[in-house]
């Protein structure tokens, strides 16, 4: 999926149009709380002294995105290095000069010299130094190459390849921007005697003695939990880390090492969700506002038309981010392709003679051009453009809508060298004064497919 951003400089004199593109994938129904399909991370591992391993972000489908790819292998004392895109991370108890994570014959543990038995770079052990502290091994879903236009991803899925021996009793608590979250308890071997497997209690290698040494897939255990899909996710379900602590026996984190020809369906796999701000419809829930808290000094303002061909609407998903002095209007460009929008931009400007010209840029290397007053080809018999807020209540009113898309794309040329028809144009400006002095300045636009306004 195409996603493109529209951003809104909020002060200064001069805006800018600027084309900005961004691939994501394309997005499904969102579920009850908004949150749409963020793409994967696959955790893949080959078993050898040290064995390799590689951690793949891969968009939603429909994508055109490039996979972005960290490469995981053994640095000094076995610790884990990692290289390339920054897809996912790990931490370890204990740290620091006791503990780090750890990599070694195609496995991620924890690395340390305290450990009664066991491999000393991969495995994750309970009572580690007979003293009753167990190790623990931290999935952090944190990298910068799985964040999309909009926000980082969090996962609602996961599937995770673990070695376990010594007849393990594994806890797994999930945790939300650091809220913890869901616990699953993992057991295997003998430690699984008597128990009743559930969503919560996971049992593998039943009733049987599991104590090594590495027997392939034998020891293996595929953990699974979560929401099937984004639209079936509830809150407590989404979670951006989690902890595995070796409460009896040990385990390893594997992404499909031991499994031969079955690699490729064991692997460790987290599925993610993107967070947009919510859903913009037409012509219900057609509006969209970030606006400062007194309403006067700056904002952004997006008002949904009905589809300029005709086709029915379809709620988008969208993102509005504001710093306090600019803002940004995000939603994917491959789906819903003749949705129209009214912007109301409001920044502060030093005077009104002359008003600043809004302008744009399709980044083509032509540079900046003043961007166009609506001439009356843009309406259905009004000509409107006093600058006013009945003006955005006729344009985004009505089916169809005052703005004439038809009479548009025939007598509009498109400045923008992208596939598909883009346009805007200023419908009206207006500006208040306030009694301190400020100057407000209020500029109403009309866009069909995409651009991006900054302050220049």
């Amino acid at each position: 999926m195409k996603t493109r951003a529209w951003v809104a400089g909020l002060t200064g004199a001069t805006l800018v149009a600027t084309l900005g593109v961004v691939t994501l994938g394309s997005l499904p129904a969102a579920n009850a709380t908004g949150e749409v399909e963020g793409g994967t991370i696959t955790l893949s591992t080959v078993y050898g002294n040290p064995g390799s391993g590689t951690a793949v972000f891969t968009a939603p489908s429909g994508s055109t995105a490039t996979p972005k790819t960290e490469t995981l292998g053994r640095g000094s004392r076995c610790a884990l290095t990692q290289s390339g895109s920054d897809v996912i991370n790990f931490a370890s108890s204990p740290s620091g000069a006791d503990g780090t994570p750890g990599f070694g014959y195609g496995a991620v543990g924890v690395s340390s010299l305290n450990k009664r038995s066991g491999n000393a770079c991969t495995q994750v052990n309970s009572d580690v130094d007979n003293s009753g502290t167990d190790e623990s091994l931290t999935v952090l879903l944190n990298g910068t190459a799985t964040k999309s236009v909009f926000g980082p991803g969090k996962a609602y899925n996961a599937q995770l390849d673990l070695e376990i021996k010594g007849n393990a009793t594994l806890v797994i608590t999930t945790a939300n921007a650091g809220t913890p979250g869901r616990t699953y308890t993992v057991y295997s071997g003998t430690a699984a005697t008597g128990i009743t497997p559930s969503a919560t209690e996971i049992v593998c290698n039943s009733g049987t003695s599991d104590t090594g040494p590495d027997s392939t897939s034998g020891d293996n255990c595929q953990v699974r939990f979560g929401a099937a899909s984004v639209a079936a996710t509830v809150p407590a379900d989404f979670f951006t880390s989690l902890t595995i602590e070796a409460l009896a026996g040990s385990f390893s984190l594997e992404g499909g090492s031991d499994w031969g020809t079955a690699a490729a369906a064991n692997r460790t796999v987290f599925k993610l969700a993107a967070v947009p701000d919510g859903l913009i419809n037409c012509p219900l829930d057609n509006h969209a506002e970030k606006l400062d808290s007194s309403y006067a000094n700056w904002g952004i303002e997006v008002d949904r038309m009905v589809n300029g061909d005709g086709t029915p609407c379809i709620a988008l998903p969208y993102a509005l981010v504001t710093d306090g002095t600019s803002a940004t209007f995000l939603k994917p460009i491959d789906q819903q392709l003749t949705a129209q929008f009214a912007l109301t931009l409001k920044h502060l400007v030093t005077t009104t003679n002359p008003l600043p010209i809004v302008q744009y840029d399709w980044e083509d290397g032509n540079g900046p051009r003043d961007l166009a007053k609506c001439g009356p080809a843009y309406y259905n018999g009004v000509q409107g453009g006093n600058g006013s807020e009945t003006d955005l209540a006729l344009i985004t009113a009505g089916n169809p809508p005052l703005i004439d898309y038809n009479a548009l794309k025939a007598n509009v040329a498109d400045a923008s060298t992208v596939t598909g028809y883009q346009h805007a144009c200023v419908y009206a400006q207006t500006s208040v004064t306030f009694d301190d002095g400020r100057i407000l300045a209020i500029d109403y636009v009309y866009l069909t497919g995409d651009i991006k306004f900054t302050t220049r």
